[in-house]
């Protein structure tokens, strides 16, 4: 979700939801999206012009009937490793965001169990990334 966020606002526009439904697996028009986010939306009782929160993005990605965007487990990774990375790495795709924001994007990238704390496995993720070459049992210590 935060990475689809360009604005930082805390919804996904119809613009911002579209950059997530075409890593996806959408194919169709801009047109045919506008179509399928306003459905989307009244769906989700929420106004296209409103935007989606992210409680309503997790709740489309975890539904596997007609009216959601349902993606496995595997698929979400994939989504992340394939693409949206790929995002975060450009010189200024988030150049806008404050201190805050990046640190919350890169919590929330290591924390695979998506529970607001790190376990040791998980900092040895960002450890590593930020530059420890150690490996997990001197990490353990």
């Amino acid at each position: 979700f935060e990475r689809c966020d360009e604005g930082g606002d805390g919804v996904l526009s119809e613009a911002e939801m579209l950059t997530f439904a075409r890593v996806a697996g959408f194919e169709g028009s801009r047109e045919d999206w506008t179509e399928e986010y306003a459905f989307l939306c009244g769906e989700m009782g929420v106004d296209p012009a409103v935007g989606i929160s992210e409680a309503l993005f997790e709740k489309c990605v975890n539904d596997e009937g007609e009216s959601g965007l349902y993606c496995s487990d595997e698929e979400l990774q994939e989504i992340f490793d394939d693409h949206l990375q790929a995002k975060l790495a450009s010189d200024d795709a988030y150049s806008h965001l404050q201190r805050s924001a990046l640190v919350d994007l890169v919590f929330a990238s290591c924390s695979l169990g998506r529970d607001d704390v790190l376990n040791e496995s998980e900092m040895f993720t960002f450890a590593s990334l930020a530059g420890f070459d150690g490996s997990r049992e001197e990490w353990s210590e």
